[in-house]
C-alpha cells in the first residue's frame, strides 16, 4: 500500500514538473517572439525616420539649385529618383551586397557634388577585398549626409575624406569633414536624429560586432566605424 502511494506521488510530481517546464518554455517562446517583433518594429521605425530625413535635405538642395541652374536641378532630380528606388526596394531586405551599398554611396556623393564647384572637394577611397560581403542597407548614409550638411571650406581641399576598406570578415568606414567653428554653439554638429538612429540600428543589427567612434577636434569632425560579419 505504501509503495503504491509513493509511486503515485512520484508520478504526480513528475507530471507537475513536466507541465511547469512546458508552461515555462511556452512563456519563453512568446517573450522571445514579442521581443523580436518589437525589434523589427523599432528597425522599421528607424528606417521610416531615415528616409524623410534624407529626402528633406535633398529637396532643399534642389530648391537652391533651381535658381542657380535648371539643368543641374534636373540632373539632381534624376539622381534622386535612382536613390529613392534603392531606398524603397533594396532596403527592405535585411542585408545587401556591399557592392550595392557602395554604388548607392557613390550616387549620393555625386548628387551632393552638384552643390560645389571644386571637383576635389571630396575624396573617396574604396578598397574592396571581399565583394561577397553583405551589409545592412542604408547604414552608411547618415554619416555621409552629416558630413555634407555641416562641411565648410578649409584652407586646403578636400573638405571631406571618406575611406571604405572591405576585408574578409569586416568593413572599416572612416569619414572626416571640416566644419565652421564660428557657427553658433547651439548648432548640432552631431547630425541630430540621423546619427542617433544609425547608432541604435547598429546596436540592434550588430550586437557586440561593431565599434563606432564619433569625435570632434578643433575644426574636424570624425566618424570611425568597424563592422564584423557574422
Amino acid at each position: 500500500f505504501v509503495e503504491g502511494i509513493g509511486g503515485t506521488f512520484l508520478i504526480s510530481q513528475c507530471g507537475s514538473l513536466l507541465k511547469g517546464f512546458v508552461s515555462w518554455n511556452k512563456s519563453l517562446h512568446e517573450k522571445t517572439e514579442l521581443e523580436n517583433r518589437s525589434l523589427k518594429n523599432e528597425l522599421s521605425m528607424l528606417k521610416a525616420q531615415l528616409s524623410p530625413h534624407f529626402l528633406f535635405n535633398t529637396l532643399n538642395n534642389i530648391d537652391t539649385l533651381i535658381y542657380k541652374s535648371q539643368d543641374e536641378a534636373s540632373a539632381m532630380l534624376i539622381r534622386l529618383s535612382e536613390l529613392l528606388r534603392y531606398m524603397l526596394y533594396e532596403s527592405e531586405t535585411k542585408e545587401v551586397p556591399i557592392a550595392n551599398e557602395l554604388e548607392y554611396l557613390k550616387q549620393l556623393i555625386d548628387l551632393q557634388k552638384l552643390r560645389f564647384e571644386a571637383h576635389e572637394f571630396i575624396e573617396l577611397t574604396i578598397t574592396n577585398r571581399n565583394p561577397e560581403f553583405r551589409i545592412a542597407p542604408l547604414l552608411l548614409l547618415p554619416f555621409v549626409e552629416n558630413a555634407f550638411k555641416f562641411v565648410s571650406n578649409p584652407e586646403q581641399l578636400p573638405a571631406i575624406k571618406i575611406v571604405v576598406d572591405i576585408r574578409e570578415d569586416r568593413v572599416h568606414f572612416r569619414c572626416e569633414n571640416y566644419f565652421n567653428t564660428r557657427q553658433s554653439n547651439t548648432e548640432d554638429h552631431t547630425g541630430g536624429i540621423g546619427l542617433i538612429n544609425v547608432r541604435r540600428r547598429l546596436e540592434l543589427l550588430y550586437p557586440n560586432r561593431f565599434d563606432l567612434t564619433i569625435d570632434k577636434k578643433n575644426n574636424q569632425f570624425l566618424v570611425d566605424l568597424t563592422l564584423i560579419s557574422t
